[in-house]
C-alpha cells in the first residue's frame, strides 16, 4: 500500500478553498516557509527535501541526506540547513539546484596544518572536498582532486606535500610544487597510517588487506616528480614514525607483535615487547630512546635496541603519548583524568589530575612550555614546568583530540560524532568557527549568525 504525505495551505481570512497537494511518500518531519513567506520547504522520513511554491507546484528538489531528515530551516532568504538521521548538517543555497554548499558530518578529517603558510589548514569534508581555510578562519577554496573521495590526508608541515587515501584505495602523494597528483607506484590498499621524514624527502605508509593486493609497510623516496618505491616490509602498523634524525623507522608490529625498529635500507635493527599490543609510541634524545604504550600493560621505556629500560604502571590505559619538541621529555594521559610528564631517564617533571573528567587528548606546544588538556567538554592549557592553569574553555560538544598549530598561536579542537572543527585563538581566546566562516561567502549577516547558532548547539 502507497502511503501519500500533503501539505496543505490556507488563508488565515478563511478566503478560498486554499491549496492542497502531495509532498511526500513518507512521513513529513521538516515543514517551514520562506522568510518572504512565498515559498514551502518540506523533509521526508526518507531523507528528500523540496522546495514548493504556495501553489503547490515543485520549485527545487535537494537530495543528499543518507536518512530521514530531523529539522531544518530557512537561514534567510538564499539559503537553508538540514539536520539528518544520518548525523549530518548541511547548508544549502536555494541556487544551486540541490547541491550542499558546505556541510559539517561525521566523517570529518583530523586537520593538517602547512606550517610555511603560516598555518594554513586543509581538511576533509564530508562532502569529499578538500578544503582550505587561512589561520584568521577564511575559506580560500578547495584543493582539486582526483575523481574519487578521499578519505585520510597525512601532510607534511613544511613542504605541503600530502598523501591521501581514497575509496578506490589507491593512495595518492599531493606535490605543491608541480600542483598535481601522483598515484603510488606498485601499491594497493586500505591506508593505515602514513609519515614523512623530517625533510619530506622519503615518506612511508602502512597499507592494510585487499583482496589480491600485498598488504604492509611502503617506504618511498622523492627525487623530484613521481614517488619511487625503496622497500616493502610484510609489517601490518598503526605506528608509524621516522626518528628525529630520520635515519630510523619505528613500526607496530599489530596484535601481540611488539615494535620493529628498521633503517632507511628496510633492514630489522632492533624489536621489543614480543607479545604486546602496541598503539602509541614516540622517539626521545634524537631516537636514542623510545616511549611505547602496550594496550593494557602501561608505558614503556626503551632503549634503541628494544630492551626495557623502564615499565610504567600508573594507568593500563592511554589516549595520548607525546614527546617535547627537543625530545628530552614525554607526556602521556590516561582516561581517568591523570597527566604524567616524564624526563627521558623517566623522572616524572609534573603530575596533574585536576582534570575536569576522563582526558580525551593532551598535546605539547611547539616551544614545548605549555600543554594542551582536554576531558569531553573542557579544555586547558597548562605551564608545562608548574601545572598552573594559564586558560581554560568549555564547549556543549564532545572534543575528541586536540593539538596546537605548528606556529603554537592557536589551538584546533576536533569534536566527536562529526561536530565540527574549532581553532582558538590563544592570544584573544576567541573561537573562530571554520565551517561559519566557510559558509559566509555569499551570506548576509542575519544567516552567518543563524547558521552559527546552529553549530554552537547540542
Amino acid at each position: 500500500v502507497r502511503r501519500e504525505w500533503t501539505v496543505a495551505v490556507r488563508r488565515l481570512d478563511g478566503e478560498g478553498a486554499g491549496t492542497r497537494w502531495i509532498a511526500h511518500n513518507q512521513e513529513i518531519r521538516l515543514l517551514a516557509f520562506s522568510p518572504g513567506g512565498r515559498h514551502i520547504l518540506t523533509g521526508s522520513l526518507g531523507g528528500e527535501m523540496a522546495l514548493w511554491n504556495l501553489e503547490g507546484k515543485k520549485v527545487m528538489d535537494f537530495r543528499g541526506h543518507e536518512a530521514g531528515i530531523r529539522k531544518g530551516g530557512f537561514l534567510g532568504p538564499r539559503a537553508f540547513f538540514s539536520f539528518s538521521e544520518d548525523g549530518t548538517v548541511r547548508i544549502w543555497r536555494t541556487q544551486t539546484r540541490g547541491t550542499p554548499f558546505f556541510e559539517v558530518g561525521p566523517d570529518t578529517n583530523k586537520p593538517f596544518f602547512f606550517r610555511s603558510h603560516g598555518d594554513t589548514l586543509f581538511l576533509i569534508g564530508p562532502g569529499g572536498r578538500i578544503g582550505k581555510w587561512s589561520p584568521e578562519g577564511r575559506f580560500l577554496g578547495t584543493l582539486a582532486y582526483p575523481g574519487v573521495k578521499p578519505f585520510f590526508l597525512y601532510g607534511h608541515p613544511k613542504t605541503g606535500t600530502m598523501i591521501l587515501s581514497s575509496r578506490d584505495n589507491r593512495p595518492r602523494l599531493w606535490d605543491p610544487k608541480e600542483g598535481k597528483w601522483f598515484v603510488l607506484p606498485r601499491v594497493r590498499g586500505v591506508l593505515i597510517a602514513a609519515c614523512f621524514g623530517p625533510k619530506g624527502r622519503r615518506f612511508g605508509v602502512s597499507l592494510g588487506r585487499v583482496r589480491g593486493q600485498t598488504p604492509g609497510f611502503f617506504l618511498f623516496s622523492r627525487p623530484g616528480g613521481a614517488p619511487k618505491l625503496l622497500f616493502h616490509k610484510d609489517i601490518l602498523s598503526n605506528v608509524l614514525q621516522f626518528s628525529p634524525t630520520g635515519d630510523k623507522i619505528l613500526l607496530s608490529g599489530g596484535y601481540k607483535k611488539g615494535i620493529f625498529l628498521l633503517d632507511q635500507e628496510g633492514e630489522a635493527l632492533a624489536r621489543g615487547l614480543a607479545g604486546k599490543t602496541c598503539r602509541l609510541a614516540a622517539f626521545l634524545e634524537g631516537g636514542r630512546k623510545i616511549a611505547v604504550y602496550a594496550v593494557q600493560e602501561g608505558v614503556f621505556l626503551l632503549d634503541r635496541a628494544g630492551n626495557v629500560l623502564a615499565h610504567y604502571k600508573e594507568t593500563p590505559y592511554v589516549n595520548s603519548l607525546q614527546p617535547s619538541p627537543g625530545g628530552k621529555s614525554f607526556l602521556y594521559a590516561s582516561p581517568k583524568g591523570l597527566l604524567l610528564v616524564r624526563d627521558s631517564l623517566g623522572r616524572i617533571l609534573l603530575r596533574y589530575r585536576e582534570c575536569e573528567g576522563p582526558i580525551r587528548s593532551a598535546a605539547f606546544s611547539p616551544s614545548g612550555r605549555k600543554i594542551l588538556e582536554a576531558a569531553p567538554k573542557a579544555l586547558k592549557i597548562l605551564d608545562a614546568s608548574s601545572g598552573k592553569v594559564l586558560l581554560s574553555f568549555h564547549t556543549r560538544k564532545s572534543i575528541w583530540r586536540v593539538g596546537f598549530t605548528p606556529s603554537g598561536k592557536r589551538a584546533w579542537i576536533l569534536f566527536q560524532r562529526g561536530l565540527g572543527l574549532r581553532v582558538l585563538p590563544l592570544e584573544t581566546g576567541a573561537i573562530l568557527d571554520l565551517a561559519a566562516k566557510a559558509a559566509e561567502r555569499g551570506f548576509t549577516r542575519e544567516e552567518r549568525e543563524a547558521y552559527r547558532t546552529l553549530l554552537e548547539g547540542d
